[in-house]
């Protein structure tokens, strides 16, 4: 059960982290992580019983494998990703302040992304 939740928590962190476009009926349609908020809100909050007794400690239990494998696919995701800089050489101005570029766009790039959910997910819960 713990591979199966794994695997689908990593999936949906990719699919809500990759910047989708789409055209549907000649209009053109980007969905970005967004759209995904309240899914995201919904799984990872804790249950909160009514009563103390009530089924809330399984349901807790449930909550504390998906927030673990939700923090294991992030840490995995952002292993996998290749986010190397490198400088940018300005041959003709030596002077100027040095810039840099990244060596794969493509993970820079869902790294990025992958930051900005977390913050707006887990900010947003746990502060």
């Amino acid at each position: 059960l713990n591979a199966l939740l794994s695997r689908i928590i990593f999936n949906g962190i990719t699919v809500t982290c990759s910047k989708h476009s789409d055209t549907i009926e000649n209009e053109a349609i980007t969905i970005d992580y967004e759209e995904f908020m309240g899914l995201w809100k919904c799984i990872l909050t804790p249950y909160q019983p009514k009563d103390y007794f009530s089924i809330g400690n399984e349901k807790n239990l449930l909550f504390s494998a998906i927030f673990d494998n939700f923090m294991d696919s992030v840490v995995r995701m952002i292993s996998k990703l290749d986010i190397k800089i490198v400088p940018i050489v300005d041959e003709e101005n030596e002077d100027a302040d040095v810039s840099y570029k990244p060596v794969n766009l493509k993970d820079f790039n869902l790294f990025i992304v992958l930051v900005d959910f977390l913050e707006a997910i887990l900010l947003d819960k746990y502060k």
